[in-house]
């Protein structure tokens, strides 16, 4: 479903910057 690709790809973009910090 694309609910569902949106939501993981928002959270791995959340993540990214999380990381980086």
């Amino acid at each position: 479903s694309y609910v569902a690709t949106a939501m993981i790809g928002a959270r791995k973009l959340r993540n990214l910057p999380a990381q980086a910090k």
